[in-house]
């Protein structure tokens, strides 16, 4: 949803200084590294390494008959990811639910 890195923390940091303290955020992912995010492959994600993306990181758009939407940036991460980028927002990883690494999982954070 973030598309990137930086708007993860942008958002992040923005949404810490807007919210009260105790504010929660569901935020759910699936690893790019275990065939559970759709369409990476591990071809796709080394692409995006050497050229200094996360693996994750994609570039997607909807196709509805005739209608087609515009180009918007999605970022699948792992749950080490997660908490990386979470650091110094603002936010902190209190849990995460989901034990199977190609599955989804949702992590909860808290300021």
């Amino acid at each position: 949803m973030f598309g990137t890195p930086e708007r993860v923390s942008k958002v992040l940091t923005s949404w810490a200084r807007r919210t009260h303290a105790g504010a929660r955020i569901l935020a759910e992912s699936t690893t790019p590294y275990c065939g559970g995010a759709p369409s990476i492959d591990r071809r796709y994600y080394q692409r995006n390494k050497a050229h200094g993306l996360m693996p994750g990181q994609i570039r997607i758009r909807t196709l509805y008959r005739s209608s087609v939407g515009p180009w918007s940036d999605w970022l699948f991460v792992s749950r080490h990811e997660m908490r990386q980028l979470v650091r110094g927002t603002g936010w902190k990883v209190r849990t995460i639910f989901g034990n199977l690494p190609s599955e989804s999982f949702v992590a909860v954070l808290e300021k």
